[in-house]
Protein backbone atom coordinates (compact mmCIF):
# COMPACT_ATOMS: atom_id res chain seq x y z
CA UNK A 1 0.00 0.00 0.00
CA UNK A 2 2.78 2.46 1.12
CA UNK A 3 4.52 1.24 -2.23
CA UNK A 4 1.51 2.42 -4.06
CA UNK A 5 1.22 5.64 -2.44
CA UNK A 6 5.18 6.29 -3.08
CA UNK A 7 4.58 5.56 -7.28
CA UNK A 8 1.38 7.87 -7.16
CA UNK A 9 3.00 11.11 -5.21
CA UNK A 10 5.76 10.43 -8.15
CA UNK A 11 3.75 10.41 -10.66
CA UNK A 12 2.10 13.20 -9.58
CA UNK A 13 5.42 15.26 -9.42
CA UNK A 14 6.06 14.41 -12.50
CA UNK A 15 2.96 15.57 -14.34
CA UNK A 16 3.72 18.96 -12.61
CA UNK A 17 6.90 18.93 -13.81
CA UNK A 18 5.42 18.60 -17.28
CA UNK A 19 3.00 21.07 -16.80
CA UNK A 20 5.51 23.73 -16.30
CA UNK A 21 8.08 22.86 -18.79
CA UNK A 22 9.19 25.30 -21.50
CA UNK A 23 7.36 24.79 -24.73
CA UNK A 24 8.80 23.06 -27.39
CA UNK A 25 11.25 25.45 -29.06
CA UNK A 26 10.02 25.54 -32.18
CA UNK A 27 6.29 26.93 -30.89
CA UNK A 28 7.90 28.98 -28.03
CA UNK A 29 7.47 32.89 -28.55
CA UNK A 30 8.41 34.95 -26.23
CA UNK A 31 6.18 38.34 -25.66
CA UNK A 32 6.57 40.93 -23.16
CA UNK A 33 4.86 40.39 -19.93
CA UNK A 34 3.61 41.53 -16.51
CA UNK A 35 3.96 39.46 -13.63
CA UNK A 36 1.53 40.56 -10.94
CA UNK A 37 2.05 38.69 -7.60
CA UNK A 38 -0.09 38.08 -4.63
CA UNK A 39 2.40 38.04 -1.83
CA UNK A 40 3.33 40.86 0.21
CA UNK A 41 7.32 39.97 0.57
CA UNK A 42 10.25 39.56 -0.75
CA UNK A 43 10.56 36.07 -0.28
CA UNK A 44 7.45 35.80 -2.95
CA UNK A 45 9.55 37.41 -5.43
CA UNK A 46 12.20 35.12 -5.20
CA UNK A 47 9.65 32.25 -5.66
CA UNK A 48 8.12 33.90 -8.85
CA UNK A 49 11.71 34.80 -9.90
CA UNK A 50 12.14 30.89 -9.94
CA UNK A 51 9.08 30.10 -11.35
CA UNK A 52 9.27 32.51 -14.28
CA UNK A 53 12.74 30.68 -15.28
CA UNK A 54 11.58 27.63 -14.99
CA UNK A 55 8.99 27.99 -17.25
CA UNK A 56 11.03 29.08 -19.90
CA UNK A 57 10.64 32.37 -19.24
CA UNK A 58 12.93 35.54 -18.65
CA UNK A 59 13.11 38.01 -15.62
CA UNK A 60 14.28 41.71 -16.34
CA UNK A 61 13.06 44.46 -14.28
CA UNK A 62 11.89 43.74 -11.10
CA UNK A 63 9.73 46.15 -8.51
CA UNK A 64 9.37 45.48 -4.99
CA UNK A 65 7.54 43.12 -4.02
CA UNK A 66 4.46 42.54 -5.95
CA UNK A 67 5.27 43.46 -9.83
CA UNK A 68 8.18 42.09 -12.76
CA UNK A 69 8.77 42.88 -16.45
CA UNK A 70 9.80 39.98 -18.26
CA UNK A 71 8.89 38.13 -20.91
CA UNK A 72 7.53 34.32 -21.67
CA UNK A 73 5.18 32.31 -23.77
CA UNK A 74 1.36 32.56 -23.44
CA UNK A 75 1.06 28.79 -22.86
CA UNK A 76 4.02 28.60 -20.28
CA UNK A 77 2.14 31.79 -18.46
CA UNK A 78 -1.13 30.06 -18.50
CA UNK A 79 0.69 27.53 -15.98
CA UNK A 80 2.30 29.96 -13.90
CA UNK A 81 -1.17 31.62 -12.93
CA UNK A 82 -1.71 31.20 -9.00
CA UNK A 83 1.47 29.10 -8.64
CA UNK A 84 4.41 30.64 -6.71
CA UNK A 85 2.44 33.99 -5.46
CA UNK A 86 1.67 34.72 -9.15
CA UNK A 87 -1.23 35.99 -8.96
CA UNK A 88 -1.55 37.17 -13.10
CA UNK A 89 0.72 37.48 -16.29
CA UNK A 90 -0.53 40.13 -18.66
CA UNK A 91 0.76 41.02 -21.90
CA UNK A 92 -1.61 44.21 -23.00
CA UNK A 93 -2.99 47.60 -20.97
CA UNK A 94 -4.05 47.48 -17.52
CA UNK A 95 -5.55 49.86 -14.92
CA UNK A 96 -3.84 51.98 -13.24
CA UNK A 97 -3.36 50.26 -10.07
CA UNK A 98 -3.54 46.69 -12.11
CA UNK A 99 -5.66 45.06 -9.04
CA UNK A 100 -2.99 45.72 -6.87
CA UNK A 101 -3.69 47.00 -3.06
CA UNK A 102 -2.53 50.23 -2.47
CA UNK A 103 0.79 49.98 -4.91
CA UNK A 104 4.19 51.36 -3.61
CA UNK A 105 6.02 53.95 -6.08
CA UNK A 106 8.02 51.26 -7.30
CA UNK A 107 4.91 49.06 -8.53
CA UNK A 108 3.18 52.17 -9.90
CA UNK A 109 6.13 53.39 -11.67
CA UNK A 110 5.98 49.30 -12.93
CA UNK A 111 2.29 49.55 -13.94
CA UNK A 112 2.82 52.98 -15.83
CA UNK A 113 6.01 52.13 -17.85
CA UNK A 114 4.07 48.54 -18.67
CA UNK A 115 1.39 50.58 -20.49
CA UNK A 116 3.69 52.98 -21.90
CA UNK A 117 5.45 50.03 -23.36
CA UNK A 118 2.25 48.40 -24.42
CA UNK A 119 1.19 51.27 -26.15
CA UNK A 120 4.43 51.75 -28.29
CA UNK A 121 5.64 47.96 -28.55
CA UNK A 122 8.31 49.17 -31.65
CA UNK A 123 11.35 50.22 -30.25
CA UNK A 124 12.01 53.55 -30.49
CA UNK A 125 14.66 54.78 -33.77
CA UNK A 126 17.50 56.52 -31.04
CA UNK A 127 19.48 58.42 -32.89
CA UNK A 128 22.43 60.37 -32.22
CA UNK A 129 21.72 64.12 -31.10
CA UNK A 130 24.31 67.01 -32.30
CA UNK A 131 24.86 68.12 -28.71
CA UNK A 132 28.34 67.46 -26.72
CA UNK A 133 29.36 64.34 -24.92
CA UNK A 134 31.67 64.90 -21.51
CA UNK A 135 34.76 64.61 -22.47
CA UNK A 136 35.08 61.38 -20.62
CA UNK A 137 32.48 60.55 -18.53
CA UNK A 138 33.75 57.12 -17.54
CA UNK A 139 36.00 58.10 -14.35
CA UNK A 140 38.17 56.11 -12.12
CA UNK A 141 36.91 54.03 -8.85
CA UNK A 142 38.79 55.02 -5.72
CA UNK A 143 39.90 51.72 -4.02
CA UNK A 144 37.18 50.43 -1.15
CA UNK A 145 38.10 51.30 2.29
CA UNK A 146 40.21 48.18 4.16
CA UNK A 147 37.55 48.30 6.95
CA UNK A 148 34.51 47.66 3.94
CA UNK A 149 37.06 45.23 2.78
CA UNK A 150 37.68 42.79 6.19
CA UNK A 151 33.95 43.32 6.82
CA UNK A 152 32.33 42.44 3.55
CA UNK A 153 30.91 38.91 3.23
CA UNK A 154 32.95 35.85 0.63
CA UNK A 155 29.91 36.15 -1.75
CA UNK A 156 29.62 39.87 -1.66
CA UNK A 157 30.30 41.07 -5.29
CA UNK A 158 32.99 44.55 -5.20
CA UNK A 159 31.85 45.85 -8.41
CA UNK A 160 28.85 45.05 -10.06
CA UNK A 161 28.71 43.16 -13.48
CA UNK A 162 26.38 42.94 -15.69
CA UNK A 163 24.98 40.14 -15.07
CA UNK A 164 22.91 38.65 -12.73
CA UNK A 165 20.40 40.75 -10.17
CA UNK A 166 21.44 44.17 -9.84
CA UNK A 167 20.23 46.69 -7.35
CA UNK A 168 20.40 50.11 -8.76
CA UNK A 169 18.79 52.80 -5.94
CA UNK A 170 17.82 55.85 -7.28
CA UNK A 171 17.83 59.03 -5.48
CA UNK A 172 15.79 62.18 -6.74
CA UNK A 173 18.16 65.31 -5.73
CA UNK A 174 17.15 68.94 -4.65
CA UNK A 175 18.12 71.48 -2.18
CA UNK A 176 16.16 72.25 0.86
CA UNK A 177 17.73 76.26 1.20
CA UNK A 178 19.60 75.42 4.29
CA UNK A 179 23.44 76.16 3.31
CA UNK A 180 23.27 77.14 -0.56
CA UNK A 181 20.50 79.41 -1.93
CA UNK A 182 17.38 77.03 -3.28
CA UNK A 183 16.78 77.75 -7.34
CA UNK A 184 15.41 74.24 -8.23
CA UNK A 185 12.26 71.82 -7.14
CA UNK A 186 11.79 68.78 -8.86
CA UNK A 187 7.97 69.38 -8.56
CA UNK A 188 6.51 66.47 -10.70
CA UNK A 189 9.64 66.26 -13.41
CA UNK A 190 10.88 63.46 -12.14
CA UNK A 191 7.57 61.17 -12.80
CA UNK A 192 8.51 61.26 -16.32
CA UNK A 193 12.56 61.00 -15.49
CA UNK A 194 11.65 57.83 -13.28
CA UNK A 195 10.39 56.04 -16.30
CA UNK A 196 12.80 56.88 -18.61
CA UNK A 197 15.56 55.34 -16.17
CA UNK A 198 13.21 52.22 -15.99
CA UNK A 199 13.72 52.52 -20.29
CA UNK A 200 17.16 53.12 -19.86
CA UNK A 201 17.90 50.17 -17.75
CA UNK A 202 15.64 48.17 -19.96
CA UNK A 203 17.69 48.78 -22.83
CA UNK A 204 20.71 46.12 -21.76
CA UNK A 205 18.39 43.59 -19.86
CA UNK A 206 16.59 43.05 -23.89
CA UNK A 207 19.88 42.71 -25.54
CA UNK A 208 21.31 40.99 -22.56
CA UNK A 209 22.16 36.65 -23.64
CA UNK A 210 19.70 34.84 -21.88
CA UNK A 211 22.20 33.13 -19.98
CA UNK A 212 23.61 36.40 -18.17
CA UNK A 213 20.15 36.25 -16.55
CA UNK A 214 20.61 40.08 -16.40
CA UNK A 215 17.72 41.91 -14.45
CA UNK A 216 17.44 44.80 -12.41
CA UNK A 217 16.16 45.56 -8.99
CA UNK A 218 14.88 48.92 -9.16
CA UNK A 219 14.23 51.48 -5.93
CA UNK A 220 13.28 55.36 -5.93
CA UNK A 221 13.58 58.03 -3.73
CA UNK A 222 11.42 60.41 -3.86
CA UNK A 223 12.46 64.49 -4.12
CA UNK A 224 11.33 64.69 -0.33
CA UNK A 225 13.54 62.00 0.68
CA UNK A 226 16.57 63.25 -1.34
CA UNK A 227 17.32 66.59 0.08
CA UNK A 228 20.48 68.43 1.01
CA UNK A 229 21.56 71.71 2.29
CA UNK A 230 23.46 72.15 -1.36
CA UNK A 231 22.44 73.41 -4.94
CA UNK A 232 24.25 70.69 -6.45
CA UNK A 233 23.47 72.04 -9.90
CA UNK A 234 25.08 75.52 -9.00
CA UNK A 235 28.71 73.67 -8.11
CA UNK A 236 30.78 72.03 -9.98
CA UNK A 237 30.94 68.16 -10.04
CA UNK A 238 33.63 68.25 -8.60
CA UNK A 239 31.99 69.12 -5.44
CA UNK A 240 29.67 65.86 -5.18
CA UNK A 241 30.97 65.03 -1.94
CA UNK A 242 29.26 67.34 0.30
CA UNK A 243 26.02 66.03 -0.82
CA UNK A 244 26.35 62.40 -1.56
CA UNK A 245 27.85 61.93 2.11
CA UNK A 246 25.27 64.41 3.19
CA UNK A 247 22.06 61.61 1.60
CA UNK A 248 24.24 58.54 2.74
CA UNK A 249 23.67 59.82 6.35
CA UNK A 250 20.28 60.54 5.92
CA UNK A 251 20.43 57.07 5.24
CA UNK A 252 21.75 55.52 8.23
CA UNK A 253 25.58 55.43 6.87
CA UNK A 254 27.87 58.21 8.10
CA UNK A 255 31.29 58.04 7.40
CA UNK A 256 32.18 57.26 11.02
CA UNK A 257 30.07 53.62 10.17
CA UNK A 258 32.78 52.90 7.99
CA UNK A 259 35.78 53.73 9.56
CA UNK A 260 38.57 56.53 10.11
CA UNK A 261 39.32 58.55 6.66
CA UNK A 262 36.41 57.15 4.95
CA UNK A 263 35.00 58.91 1.96
CA UNK A 264 31.75 59.39 0.87
CA UNK A 265 32.44 56.79 -1.82
CA UNK A 266 33.15 54.14 1.31
CA UNK A 267 29.07 55.49 2.07
CA UNK A 268 27.76 54.88 -1.27
CA UNK A 269 29.27 51.49 -1.19
CA UNK A 270 28.45 50.67 2.38
CA UNK A 271 25.04 51.94 1.46
CA UNK A 272 24.77 49.21 -1.45
CA UNK A 273 26.07 46.26 0.15
CA UNK A 274 23.15 46.68 2.23
CA UNK A 275 20.62 46.63 -0.99
CA UNK A 276 22.49 44.05 -2.40
CA UNK A 277 22.20 41.39 0.79
CA UNK A 278 18.72 42.92 0.99
CA UNK A 279 17.66 42.11 -2.10
CA UNK A 280 19.84 38.90 -2.80
CA UNK A 281 21.67 40.58 -5.57
CA UNK A 282 24.05 38.48 -7.40
CA UNK A 283 25.35 40.64 -9.49
CA UNK A 284 26.06 43.61 -7.39
CA UNK A 285 24.33 47.26 -6.48
CA UNK A 286 24.29 50.62 -7.71
CA UNK A 287 23.44 54.13 -6.79
CA UNK A 288 22.32 56.74 -9.39
CA UNK A 289 21.63 60.70 -8.02
CA UNK A 290 19.84 62.61 -10.94
CA UNK A 291 20.17 66.23 -9.91
CA UNK A 292 17.20 69.17 -10.44
CA UNK A 293 18.46 71.23 -13.14
CA UNK A 294 15.35 72.28 -14.95
CA UNK A 295 15.59 76.55 -14.62
CA UNK A 296 19.54 75.88 -14.88
CA UNK A 297 20.71 77.29 -18.63
CA UNK A 298 22.18 74.39 -19.61
CA UNK A 299 21.94 71.37 -17.36
CA UNK A 300 25.35 71.25 -16.55
CA UNK A 301 27.15 71.60 -13.51
CA UNK A 302 29.02 74.79 -13.40
CA UNK A 303 32.31 72.98 -14.26
CA UNK A 304 30.85 71.59 -17.25
CA UNK A 305 29.72 67.76 -16.10
CA UNK A 306 26.29 66.14 -16.35
CA UNK A 307 26.86 62.61 -16.68
CA UNK A 308 29.34 60.40 -15.53
CA UNK A 309 29.83 56.80 -13.64
CA UNK A 310 32.47 55.67 -12.00
CA UNK A 311 33.81 52.65 -14.19
CA UNK A 312 32.48 49.63 -11.97
CA UNK A 313 32.13 51.85 -9.37
CA UNK A 314 29.40 52.35 -6.88
CA UNK A 315 27.24 55.54 -8.24
CA UNK A 316 26.79 57.73 -11.39
CA UNK A 317 25.46 61.45 -11.07
CA UNK A 318 23.09 62.57 -13.81
CA UNK A 319 21.05 65.93 -13.88
CA UNK A 320 17.40 66.48 -15.34
CA UNK A 321 18.06 67.45 -18.97
CA UNK A 322 21.71 66.35 -19.58
CA UNK A 323 23.08 69.20 -21.24
CA UNK A 324 20.83 69.24 -24.32
CA UNK A 325 19.95 65.44 -24.45
CA UNK A 326 16.54 66.67 -22.57
CA UNK A 327 14.27 64.43 -20.27
CA UNK A 328 12.61 62.56 -23.42
CA UNK A 329 16.42 61.16 -23.85
CA UNK A 330 17.32 60.44 -20.50
CA UNK A 331 17.21 56.62 -21.07
CA UNK A 332 19.86 57.26 -24.00
CA UNK A 333 21.90 58.97 -21.87
CA UNK A 334 21.17 56.79 -18.67
CA UNK A 335 21.77 53.38 -20.85
CA UNK A 336 25.54 54.96 -21.79
CA UNK A 337 26.11 55.54 -18.24
CA UNK A 338 25.11 52.24 -17.00
CA UNK A 339 27.30 50.87 -19.98
CA UNK A 340 30.41 52.22 -17.54
CA UNK A 341 28.34 51.49 -14.26
CA UNK A 342 27.29 47.89 -14.08
CA UNK A 343 29.38 46.80 -17.27
CA UNK A 344 32.67 48.73 -17.03
CA UNK A 345 32.21 49.32 -20.39
CA UNK A 346 35.12 52.32 -22.13
CA UNK A 347 34.14 55.57 -23.83
CA UNK A 348 34.68 55.27 -27.70
CA UNK A 349 33.83 59.16 -28.67
CA UNK A 350 35.95 61.40 -29.95
CA UNK A 351 35.96 64.22 -27.13
CA UNK A 352 36.53 61.55 -24.64
CA UNK A 353 40.24 61.07 -25.99
CA UNK A 354 39.63 57.20 -26.21
CA UNK A 355 42.52 55.49 -27.67
CA UNK A 356 42.29 52.38 -29.26
CA UNK A 357 45.07 50.76 -26.90
CA UNK A 358 43.20 51.29 -23.91
CA UNK A 359 42.18 48.52 -22.45
CA UNK A 360 39.03 47.13 -20.41
CA UNK A 361 39.31 45.94 -16.59
CA UNK A 362 38.82 42.22 -18.20
CA UNK A 363 42.00 43.32 -20.77
CA UNK A 364 39.91 44.13 -23.53
CA UNK A 365 40.78 46.60 -25.92
CA UNK A 366 38.72 49.48 -26.60
CA UNK A 367 38.51 48.48 -31.06
CA UNK A 368 35.33 50.69 -31.38
CA UNK A 369 37.23 54.07 -30.10
CA UNK A 370 36.24 56.26 -32.67
CA UNK A 371 39.99 57.16 -33.20
CA UNK A 372 39.94 53.76 -35.20
CA UNK A 373 36.22 52.91 -36.25
CA UNK A 374 33.52 55.04 -37.09
CA UNK A 375 30.98 52.32 -35.92
CA UNK A 376 27.73 53.56 -34.27
CA UNK A 377 27.22 52.15 -30.93
CA UNK A 378 25.58 52.95 -27.22
CA UNK A 379 29.07 53.88 -25.96
CA UNK A 380 30.08 56.27 -28.69
CA UNK A 381 26.81 57.92 -29.76
CA UNK A 382 24.36 56.61 -27.00
CA UNK A 383 22.23 55.11 -30.13
CA UNK A 384 21.40 51.69 -29.96
CA UNK A 385 23.51 49.44 -31.18
CA UNK A 386 25.98 47.95 -29.08
CA UNK A 387 29.56 46.96 -30.90
CA UNK A 388 31.75 43.29 -30.44
CA UNK A 389 34.37 45.38 -28.81
CA UNK A 390 31.70 45.92 -25.65
CA UNK A 391 30.37 43.47 -25.31
CA UNK A 392 33.80 41.87 -24.66
CA UNK A 393 34.45 44.50 -22.55
CA UNK A 394 31.04 43.61 -20.39
CA UNK A 395 31.98 40.19 -20.15
CA UNK A 396 29.51 38.76 -22.82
Amino acid sequence: MLRSRRIFVALIILVMVWAIRPVDSAAFEELDALFLLSGGGYADTLRAEEAIEAAGGRVELIFPNRVIVGRIDRVAAASLRGRAAIEAVEFGMVATAAGLNRPNLEERTAIEFWNDLVQNPTPEERSHLDHELMGSDALPAPPIHPALQNRRRPTQVLTPVMGGKIVQTVFFVESDGKIDKQTENWGKDWKLIKRQIVKGLRYWTRIAPKKMKLRFVIKFNKPNKSKTGYEPINRPSTDEGLWVSELMKKKGFPASRVGAAASYFDQVFAFNAKQAKKFKATGGAVSEFVVASKKDADGKFTNGAFGYAYLGGWFTVMTYDNNGWGPARFNQVQSHENGHLTGRALDEYASSGCSCKDKSANGTKNGSCAACSDTVCVMKNNTTPICRFTKKQIGW
